[in-house]
């Protein structure tokens, strides 16, 4: 599932699934959770149906700019 989602952490996951934006978890044990697979499947496909969002990229390092620069 977290290959699917990308980074999403457990508190964006329950603000998701609170607002009913994300499929709900299901409980395998008190402290286990699981998603259904197809759920989350749809969900995934439904965000890049929609166009997703941007991703916000922070500044550049100084190091990685002059790899850049040197190509």
């Amino acid at each position: 599932m977290r290959a699917r989602c990308g980074n999403l952490s457990n508190q964006q996951l329950l603000r998701l699934e609170a607002k009913g934006l994300f499929p709900h978890r299901v409980y395998i044990s008190p402290t286990v959770i699981a998603y259904y697979d197809d759920e989350v499947d749809e969900w995934v496909n439904s965000r890049i149906r929609a166009g997703g969002r941007p991703v916000a990229r922070g500044p550049r390092s100084k190091k990685r700019e002059a790899a850049d620069a040197a190509e």
